[in-house]
């Protein structure tokens, strides 16, 4: 009977995990940012901070 040989795969998952907990603060974003991290915004009501918004679309549409 053939042994199975566990060691690629483990070292394979050690990899991947240790690749994934390493990309972590990467991926983070800024909890601060004024930006829309999410849906619907940052306080997720739909509302945007910004000032200074223009109060109508260019006719030649956004750029």
């Amino acid at each position: 009977m053939k042994r199975a040989n566990t060691t690629g795969r483990q070292l394979l998952l050690l990899w991947a995990i240790l690749a994934s907990l390493c990309a972590q603060p990467l991926l983070a974003g800024d909890e601060d940012s004024d930006t829309w991290p999410q849906y619907r915004g940052k306080y997720r009501d739909g509302i945007s901070h910004s000032k200074d918004l223009l109060p109508s679309w260019p006719a030649e549409g956004p750029r």
